[in-house]
Order: structure tokens, then C-alpha cells, then sequence
């Protein structure tokens, strides 16, 4: 399977686990919790990654450490109690996922680093391949209700949800494509 099929195919596997795991927290009376999003996303994307990367003798950590290294700064935002203003509404979501690709970056970084990987821009990769769905599906919500008939903004907005998977998919392959370079195919 191609990078960028795994990849997307992990994508939406983060969107099912985000439901999951929603309501497994919502039963707990854990509710509109941030944190599920970045560990459901950062897991559902980061086990198909590390399925396509185990042959390069990446290790298991690789999901470890991108499933709680975008859970991080949503956690810390709950646990801290902090709120954002009404006018950030629309900013909280890439400063917090930037915030947290910025950590899964530097961990990818180490693993990579510690194949021989020369990532020196990967930490920048990363939080590209994080931020830009995000911006993507910001972007489609700010659409004017009254501008276009709902179903064509809804389909918009599906578009840029099912549009993120393979967008990030092809920015995240500029790091490891040399892992694949590095790897014989198997016949």
C-alpha cells in the first residue's frame, strides 16, 4: 500500500476513533474535551504511518509519541482551566494542533534522526502537514451561512475534511521519503 493510501486510510481511522473514544469520555462524564481530538487523530494517522515506516525499523513509539504529543496541549489547556476569548474561536484549534505538531515534530525528529535520517525540516513538515487541514476545515466553517445553499456548504466542508487525509499524507511523505529509498520492495 502506498504512503499516501495508508496515510489517508489513517486519517479517517482517527476520525473513528474520535468518535470512540468521544463517547467512551462522554460516558465518563468527560464532555467537549480538546484533547480526545489530538489523541484520536494523532493515533488514528500515526498507526497506519508506522505501519508503512516498521519496515525502516521505526519503532512503536512513533504512535505513542504522536497520539500524546497532540493530546499534550489540549490536556494541559483542561487541566489548567484556561479559556480562550470568544474572538479566538477560530484561532484555538491551529494554535493548539500547532502546538502540539511542534512536539510530535521534535519527537518524530529524534526517531528519525536516530535511523540516520538527515530531517533537518521535518519539525517544520510536521506541523505544515498538522496546520494545513486544520486551516482547511477552519477555513470551509467561515463561510457565510446566507452566501450558498447549505447543502453546497456542507459539501464544502466535506470536501475539506476528506480533502485533509491525502493533503497531509503527501506533505508528511517529504520526511520519510528517504526511509522508503532506504528499504528494498519486498517481490
Amino acid at each position: 500500500m502506498s504512503w499516501v493510501n495508508a496515510v489517508t486510510i489513517g486519517w479517517f481511522l482517527g476520525f473513528v476513533l474520535l468518535l470512540i473514544l468521544s463517547n467512551a469520555f462522554e460516558a465518563m462524564g468527560v464532555e467537549n474535551e480538546q484533547f480526545i481530538l489530538g489523541l484520536a487523530m494523532g493515533t488514528g494517522v500515526s498507526v497506519m504511518e508506522w505501519q508503512a515506516l516498521k519496515k525502516a525499523g521505526i519503532s512503536f513509539r512513533w504512535i505513542i509519541l504522536t497520539g500524546l504529543g497532540l493530546a499534550v496541549p489540549f490536556l494541559i489547556q483542561s487541566i489548567i482551566g484556561f479559556e480562550f476569548p470568544k474572538s479566538y474561536e477560530y484561532a484555538v484549534l491551529p494554535i493548539m494542533i500547532g502546538i502540539g505538531a511542534l512536539i510530535v515534530g521534535i519527537t518524530q525528529f529524534s526517531l528519525l534522526k536516530s535511523k540516520g535520517i538527515k530531517a533537518g525540516t521535518s519539525i517544520q513538515f510536521t506541523m505544515l502537514a498538522w496546520l494545513l487541514p486544520v486551516v482547511m476545515v477552519n477555513g470551509a466553517s467561515l463561510i457565510p451561512k446566507d452566501v450558498m445553499p447549505n447543502i453546497v456548504l456542507f459539501l464544502i466542508n466535506l470536501l475539506a475534511i476528506l480533502g485533509s487525509g491525502p493533503i497531509y499524507a503527501i506533505l508528511k511523505f517529504q520526511i520519510v521519503k528517504p526511509l522508503f529509498e532506504a528499504v528494498p520492495a519486498k517481490d
